[in-house]
């Protein structure tokens, strides 16, 4: 199980970026499942084929770039056949908070779970700087004793040591400093993050 989701089958396959392997694969997987998970190949680069690739395997694209940091690049589409398709970004950060707090709810409501809308509790934030940024920001913290969420100093959305050290992250509103309470996204139990 991961993140309450008793899973049926799951598989995992390694695509080259490479559009027509790419194309070729999600059109077997939207063949086989009522889900499907992409990491990587979703910004706008010269080898960010999944977007495309979506398209051209029947997809209709519902979102695309949304203003988060980090996670931005991340996609959500439905298949032809209704399936959810969700394209994540490829750094490790980016993957497991927007997988966290975007791809699991959604799996979820796909499984008909009732509990598939999350209410995260809210924890008192201790960060050190003031920064803000103008969009959505999820920034990792370790819980500690007094019952506070302390922000984790991070590298950026490759800073595999800080994910491996925090409990999970806070979502901080566009333009509001890490400071006040926020609410905060556990990493699932099982998930070898925490």
């Amino acid at each position: 199980m991961l993140g309450g989701i008793p899973w049926i089958r799951a598989s995992r396959t390694k695509i080259p970026d490479d559009p027509a392997q790419i194309r070729s694969a999600l059109a077997i997987a939207l063949e086989e499942s009522d889900a499907v998970i992409l990491t990587g190949g979703v910004s706008m680069g010269d080898t960010d084929h999944v977007p495309r690739s979506v398209v051209d395997c029947g997809g209709d694209v519902v979102f695309h770039r949304v203003p988060i940091r980090p996670g931005k690049p991340l996609l959500g589409a439905v298949g032809p056949q209704g399936q959810l398709v969700m394209g994540l970004p490829g750094n490790p950060v980016s993957v497991a908070v927007t997988f966290r707090r975007y791809a699991l709810n959604l799996l979820r409501h796909v499984a008909g779970m009732a509990e598939a809308t999350e209410v995260p509790l809210r924890v008192p934030v201790q960060c050190e700087d003031t920064k803000t940024l103008e969009l959505l920001w999820f920034r990792l913290v370790q819980l500690q004793s007094s019952g506070t969420a302390s922000v984790l100093p991070s590298q950026g959305s490759g800073d595999i040591i800080a994910l491996a050290q925090s409990d999970g992250f806070v979502e901080i509103p566009p333009g509001v400093p890490s400071q006040g309470a926020f609410p905060f996204y556990p990493w699932p139990s099982g998930s070898g993050l925490s």
